[in-house]
């Protein structure tokens, strides 16, 4: 039997910023991480929440994970599972595993495809360009800003409702408050969402997500990705998706992982000033969005620099979850039924795969052999459904942005308190700046 050595956190470097744009892993950087991994190995012992754990990482851990789903529980008992549980019912798609994930995954995912989230370009591209100039009258905090924006244009496209403005903000309280809150214990957790304006918040969001099944149950007709959902035919031997499901869906499709999106926004906005900011410019220069629908080909310096964002800053690079059995991973023995910390987005720091993995360079993906893309997203069957969405509207608000603002941040993104009144409240993003029209004098 192979026990892996026990983590000793002085032997790791803690993070200098709470920042989007200062990688944490576990509040550790991912140089020292893969320092240590190199001198013990890929798996360490330790505790999450004073329980038993598992701590792994490096890419080739990543590439067996992925290719043994049935491995691993992301579901309950995991604490990611119970989190999605508490707030979602037991039939969420993120919070399933094995035959009952792939079936929801199967039937949710042609909503998410290149083909459902471009097809209402011009609408998303005129919200895109409109809401930016809003904005652009003085100081703002993009994280937010940002945030609201991509839910907007969500809402005249995935699920073409066109809710008010206020009520964005209402769904925009709920998913901020909603989502950070997986990395609180539970009892504070549990109190967090027991706070009146978080109630309120989500209890206006989904009466407002079931009233939209009703309506499209009883017949009405949007011609948007939620409508692809519920008109695909279901292949034979599964059963339809429930209308609760249909409802989970629709929170996907109108608000899911908006903050997520504005996260890498944020850090690519602090990250390429200066020579790649000019370098954009001149590239977007007769930018036209309909090009991105064949994808970044027309664009590769803005590729470059979204596929370094997301290799340097990915905001989710620590996935839970549980063994599903015992197991000897990678030489380790792993008891089953046992917390698994997945640290994936390390690989992105590996020197063997990306030379001077700590520094910020999109130059790297305009080489003839440039590396393989990092995946911000995870992987394997439990991949992002959201990935699609990031990658469209991350270059698109990008690209205005570059072609037709200037802007200035205060400083770097970083992580703040969501609520001074609640110990322990779970972090939210603060970008402080103005965004102003180009001056083209």
């Amino acid at each position: 039997m192979t026990r892996p050595p026990d983590l000793r956190s002085d032997q790791l470097e803690p993070v200098s910023l709470d920042s989007p744009v200062d990688p944490s892993f576990l509040g550790f950087t991912p140089l020292s991480w893969l320092k240590l991994i190199k001198e013990q190995g890929p798996v360490f012992k330790s505790e999450y929440r004073g329980e038993e754990a598992y701590i792994i990482g490096t890419h080739e851990a990543d590439r067996i994970m992925w290719k043994s789903p049935d491995d691993w529980l992301y579901g309950p008992p995991s604490s990611g599972g119970d989190f999605f549980r508490e707030v979602m019912g037991d039939m969420h798609v993120t919070q399933l595993d094995g035959e009952p994930h792939r079936r929801s995954r199967r039937l949710i995912l042609p909503a998410f495809g290149v083909a459902a989230v471009t097809r209402a370009m011009p609408a998303v591209n005129e919200v895109i360009a409109k809401g930016l100039a809003q904005l652009a009258k003085g100081p703002m905090d993009f994280h937010p800003d940002l945030s609201r924006l991509i839910a907007r244009a969500l809402n005249v496209s995935q699920v073409r409702e066109f809710p008010s403005d206020e009520f964005i903000d209402k769904m925009m309280m709920f998913e901020e408050a909603f989502i950070p809150a997986s990395a609180l214990p539970d009892e504070r957790r549990k109190a967090w969402y027991q706070r009146a304006d978080y109630v309120a918040a989500r209890e206006a969001a989904f009466s407002y997500f079931k009233g939209i099944v009703n309506d499209r149950l009883a017949g009405k007709v949007r011609g948007d990705s939620l409508d692809l959902v519920i008109e695909k035919a279901v292949p034979e031997g599964l059963s339809p998706l429930s209308r609760e499901e249909l409802v989970r869906a629709t929170y996907l499709l109108s608000i899911a992982g908006v903050g997520n999106i504005a996260n890498i926004l944020c850090a690519a906005l602090w990250a390429i000033r200066g020579t790649w900011f000019e370098r954009l410019r001149v590239e977007l220069e007769g930018f036209d969005a309909n090009d991105l629908k064949s994808g970044m080909s027309k664009f590769p310096v803005l590729g470059a620099v979204i596929s370094e964002t997301e290799r340097c800053f990915l905001p989710a690079p620590v996935i839970p979850k549980l063994s599903a059995h015992p197991m000897n991973f990678m030489g380790y023995d792993i008891p089953g039924h046992v917390h698994v910390l997945h640290l994936h987005g390390l690989a992105h720091f590996e020197e063997e795969r990306y030379a001077e993995a700590g520094r910020f360079d999109p130059s790297r993906w305009l080489m003839d052999d440039k590396a393989e893309r990092a995946n911000a997203f995870g992987g394997g069957p439990h991949l992002c459904l959201g990935m699609g969405i990031a990658r469209f509207y991350v270059p698109l608000t990008l690209a205005h942005i570059v072609k037709d603002y200037d802007w200035h941040l205060k400083g770097p993104p970083v992580y703040v308190s969501q609520a001074e009144d609640f110990e322990g409240a779970p972090l939210t993003t603060r970008c402080l700046g103005s965004l102003e029209p180009r001056s083209r004098g």
